[in-house]
């Protein structure tokens, strides 16, 4: 470390503080601002395979200062994932990641001494430095999201907004904050093992020579897919219907009517009508159109209009279009309660073949 550098660290980490006596009391460190990596945090613990974590979901209650990899749960959605292994390259890094209690306890790091706000303050957990060369990144990939999407909506807890979605790989090695750092620390530096940055002394906890996977990171619930898109997009009610990749959403809705059950049969229906509708738009679009399936469909939606026709077709359609939210509206008048009734229904996208047929066999 040359003179110029021990001066500004010195001078950093040992402001003197007047005692009653007038004399220098011990170093004092102000708290300090670092940025971890976004969306990464240190393991628990090393090893060399962590697949049985990948596509693991993190609770929604779980603040940020509280995530490790340890604390992830695997649903039955988490079959839906599978494992990408890439190369990292052997690029050198020196970056700063969040550490759980539970990871720190798992590195024997000493208790945290020093203030750092880890670009948010009054949060849980600690900042950890790492220098390593990356040499694996092993990533979870959704291989199926149709599956996943009916896999999140069967039960409340399959699905979280948090996957563990990717981890690092390498060699390297892992330091803490240090604010206990004296004159005597800085003039013996490199027998301690302590390194100076961004006004703070870091001491060498763990050493990893040989590559192992040290830090995960977390991905959205799903790879983009909208896992609620009723709670999520609570305004589809005005218009603003959600769009994804993986199907199609439709807004239903009734007339003023007198039952609220018959408001609800009246929007699925409605609902199911614009499905069969878009349904024969999709399959004479599709690249890979069937021509016979094409002229059923064209001649069913020119009949959509008749009662008998579209009660049938939407039996037909019913198994593959999901009602997904529900809002209902009620109003008094001079003859009693009035209700009228929305609808947001989906179909997948892997299903409008098997859908379009049975609409058109069962208006045969």
């Amino acid at each position: 470390m040359s003179l110029t550098l021990r001066a500004l660290a010195l001078a950093a980490l040992t402001l003197p503080m007047l005692a009653c006596g007038g004399g220098p009391s011990g170093p004092t460190l102000q708290p300090t601002m670092v940025r971890p990596k976004a969306n990464f945090f240190l393991r628990t613990g090393f090893d060399t395979d962590p697949s049985v974590y990948l596509g693991r979901f993190v609770p929604d209650a779980v603040a940020d200062g509280d995530i490790d990899d340890a604390n992830a749960q695997r649903t039955a959605c988490s079959q839906f994932f599978t494992v990408r292994k890439v190369k990292g390259g052997g690029v050198t890094y020196d970056e700063y990641f969040r550490a759980s209690e539970a990871a720190s306890a798992g590195m024997s790091l000493p208790a945290e001494d020093v203030p750092i706000k880890a670009g948010i303050s009054h949060q849980n957990g600690r900042v950890v430095r790492v220098q390593y060369t990356l040499t694996d990144k092993w990533i979870a990939d959704l291989a199926d999201p149709a599956g996943y999407d009916a896999c999140c909506r069967q039960a409340d807890g399959n699905c979280s907004g948090r996957i563990v979605g990717e981890f690092l790989g390498g060699t390297g090695k892992l330091y803490y904050a240090d604010m206990r750092a004296t004159e005597a620390d800085l003039k013996a530096a490199e027998m301690a093992g302590v390194e100076y940055r961004d006004g703070l002394a870091w001491r060498q906890a763990v050493e990893f020579k040989q590559p192992v996977f040290f830090a995960f990171k977390l991905s959205p619930g799903g790879g983009g897919i909208e896992r609620n898109p009723g709670a999520a997009a609570a305004d589809w009610a005005s218009g603003k219907v959600p769009k994804v990749g993986h199907g199609q959403y439709f807004v239903g809705v009734s007339e003023w009517v007198t039952s609220e059950r018959l408001a609800r049969d009246l929007a699925l229906l409605e609902a199911r009508r614009q499905v069969i509708r878009y349904l024969g738009e999709a399959i004479q679009q599709s690249a890979s159109r069937n021509e016979t399936l094409a002229g059923d469909l064209a001649a069913l939606t020119a009949r959509l209009d008749e009662k008998s026709t579209l009660q049938r077709a939407s039996q037909g359609v019913a198994r593959f279009v999901k009602d997904e939210d529900w809002k209902v509206e009620s109003t008094q008048g001079p003859d009693g309660w009035q209700y009228k009734a929305k609808v947001l229904a989906f179909i997948a996208t892997d299903t409008l073949e098997q859908a379009a047929r049975a609409a058109a066999d069962a208006t045969r």
